[in-house]
């Protein structure tokens, strides 16, 4: 097993673990469910990948930002779709 497999498979288990943990903190906090952590996720990973593939950007300066981005979408909700949530029966 080559050394970049284990460490890309150790990178996506940690932001699967992340992602999971978050959606899971809030939804105990709550007892609702917020979707939203899903739609920055993609939505960062989104326009990561453009930036490197279509713009040519550095892959490290595309991260900064597509967080910048994510962040001003969880800040100012209204600006794109909204939340959308589910009450749990808890």
């Amino acid at each position: 097993m080559s050394a970049d497999v284990l460490v890309a498979g150790v990178l996506a288990g940690g932001l699967y673990a992340l992602i999971g943990l978050g959606i899971s903190l809030v939804f105990g906090v709550l007892k609702m469910m917020n979707l939203m952590h899903g739609e920055l996720v993609v939505g960062g990973a989104y326009i990561a990948s453009l930036l490197v593939g279509h713009a040519g950007f550095d892959p490290l300066l595309a991260l900064v930002h597509a967080l910048a981005t994510a962040g001003d979408r969880l800040l100012h909700p209204a600006r794109g779709r909204g939340v959308d949530r589910v009450r749990g029966d808890g």
